[in-house]
């Protein structure tokens, strides 16, 4: 979860939880969007659309239906992916590029 630096977990088990999220169409569909708006209520009562652009495009040209990355300083940059029937994770990837040339091999590109 990131909350302690003794919360460790193993890529094994990072996929069971990632394939039990990616298995719901409003995560994984939603993770994979390039990009959406959302209406934003504001205190005088007008909404105002706010789009949200999904900063993983070097991700998302893999054909991804789901995903999740993060970044910790114990786990440097992380990754749950799903493509098809398979679900990939890298942990401790020291670069975003080292992370997306892992991913993109445990997928077979």
């Amino acid at each position: 979860s990131g909350l302690d630096p003794f919360n460790v977990s193993t890529a094994a088990e990072v996929a069971r939880l990632a394939a039990a999220a990616f298995a719901r169409p409003e995560i994984a569909g939603t993770s994979v969007m390039g990009e959406f708006a959302i209406p934003a209520g504001r205190p005088d009562g007008t909404v105002r659309e706010m789009t949200v652009v999904n900063r993983h495009a070097t991700l998302l040209r893999l054909g991804l239906s789901g995903a999740k990355t993060g970044f910790l300083h114990e786990a440097q940059r992380t990754a749950a992916v799903r493509r098809d029937d398979t679900v990939a994770v890298v942990l401790h990837a020291r670069s975003l590029e080292e992370r997306n040339r892992w991913l993109a091999d445990l997928l077979g590109d």
